[in-house]
């Protein structure tokens, strides 16, 4: 663009001139500016939005003020926007597949007993003292009322609801004692475990219960491996795997803290039995995803509105010695932001892994309409000695050409809107709206700005002058 279109226009239009043509829109080589701008007074389209300009020009007061409030509104309705994370999201809609998919994950629990907490604990699982922890994690776990983790039985059976070593064991031994209790798995579990506590008995060492452990893997591995880990003739890992019941992030977060608190009789062995423990879930790798997801957007947006106003500041400072002219360019795009980000809580789009990218990318889109305006305002407030009517040429040059961008943006964004998939029609549809946001404030916004800044720096210097 910087280089072939001007190449390009000073080639055709030397040959036009040569041949006496008229190079633009009747106008020969030579022909005054001020009767082509005179001419474009008369179209449709910059006199729309010329009017919207000087409208605002003529009452700057009541426009910041419908601004400042707009935006407040709108803020008050941002900060309630929560992010969402749902593979149902991306199914495409209007499709019978989907409809089905949606329907049984929602009715039946395909693939596992529903969502999980998971307390992870790394180290030697043959050593007694580690179990004998991992149960006083379990009666912990019964001890809690928040109603999270579930509950399976009732009185003197009840139990966590869950995929736990010594529940394993003690089944499969009740199982087998039924089924063929000369079973050597049977044999030695009853041995070394006491069948009514499922505890290790008194005098059982690491090695007797590594045996019990191992009968356990080699005869029942489905069943071993989900509860427990092996590293050759070592038992390393095992995971004690809740189903568990969260409405929402901060539920998750919630169980998160609950895990942890239950998990003290662990954690007061590290350093001896027990290497590691650690946390994990469904719905918690999920609310984490979320919270991730956030800071990181959040962080996004910032640095690219901070990054956009000190390149602003310092090109304006080197080019019109003004401090303040950047913040002023920028500012209508941080209004943008807000805007949008009302907007999608009041029509109901979800902030997701597509439209949560809108806040960095109305500043990246946005941003260059205030930087045209802006530049042309400098150009035409120093010829003009009436700042009206240099926003006014201001936009009746600049703002068409920008009109011409902004709809061809929408108009591309816009398509997305007639995707099947949700969270990729939203998208179009939010940058659509985010850039129609940006350009409007460019027009409206950003000239009453910049018209009371020339103001003050014209009594600025004035002032200087006159001391």
């Amino acid at each position: 663009m910087m280089t072939f279109l001007p190449a390009a226009k000073g080639l055709i239009d030397g040959w036009k001139a040569r041949r006496k043509r008229p190079l633009f829109n009747g106008f020969r080589e030579g022909e005054c500016d001020l009767c082509y701008t005179e001419k474009k007074r008369l179209r449709f389209l910059d006199r729309t939005i010329m009017s919207l300009t000087v409208g605002a020009e003529k009452h700057p007061a009541a426009i910041l003020t419908l601004v400042l409030v707009s935006t407040l509104i709108l803020t008050s309705f941002a900060v309630k926007n929560e992010v969402t994370f749902d593979v149902n999201d991306f199914l495409p809609s209007g499709l019978p597949e989907s409809d089905n998919i949606k329907y049984l994950l929602g009715e039946f629990r395909l693939g596992g007993s529903g969502d999980t907490g998971i307390i992870i604990v790394e180290g030697d699982l043959a050593d007694p003292d580690v179990l004998r922890a991992m149960d006083r994690t379990m009666d912990l776990a019964m001890e809690k009322d928040t109603g999270y983790i579930q509950v399976e039985g009732s009185g003197s059976f009840a139990r966590p609801k869950a995929d736990f070593l010594l529940f394993s064991l003690k089944d499969t031994a009740s199982m087998m004692g039924a089924l063929s209790p000369e079973n050597p798995f049977f044999l030695n579990y009853t041995r070394v475990f006491d069948m009514g506590t499922g505890l290790p008995r008194e005098g059982m060492d690491r090695d007797d219960v590594g045996e019990v452990l191992s009968l356990f893997m080699n005869g029942f591995p489905s069943l071993a491996r989900r509860v427990i880990h092996q590293e050759g003739s070592n038992f390393t890992m095992s995971a004690i795997a809740f189903t568990v019941v969260t409405e929402s992030d901060d539920d998750a977060m919630n169980l998160l803290d609950e895990l942890k608190e239950i998990a003290s009789p662990l954690r007061e062995l590290e350093g001896g039995g027990v290497d590691t423990v650690s946390y994990t879930g469904s719905s918690i790798l999920m609310a984490v995803i979320v919270d991730a997801i956030t800071t990181s957007q959040i962080r996004s947006v910032l640095i690219t509105i901070i990054v956009s106003f000190l390149a602003l500041t310092l090109a304006f400072f080197i080019e019109e010695r003004s401090i303040s002219l950047g913040a002023i360019a920028t500012l209508p795009v941080v209004f943008c932001v807000i805007w949008i980000a009302g907007t999608m809580y009041m029509v109901g789009i979800p902030m997701n892994v597509m439209t949560i990218t809108i806040g960095s990318l109305t500043v990246g889109l946005g941003i260059t309409y205030g930087i045209h305006i802006t530049h042309r305002f400098i150009e035409d407030s120093n010829r003009e000695e009436d700042l009206i009517e240099a926003s006014k040429k201001t936009v009746m040059n600049t703002g068409t050409a920008l009109f011409g961008a902004a709809l061809t943006t929408v108009g591309g964004f816009g398509l997305l809107s007639f995707a099947s998939m949700p969270p990729l029609r939203q998208f179009g549809i939010v940058t659509a709206l985010a850039i129609t946001y940006s350009f409007l404030a460019s027009i409206i916004v950003l000239p009453v700005l910049l018209i009371l800044w020339a103001k003050a720096r014209r009594k600025w210097r004035g002032m200087r002058k006159t001391s």
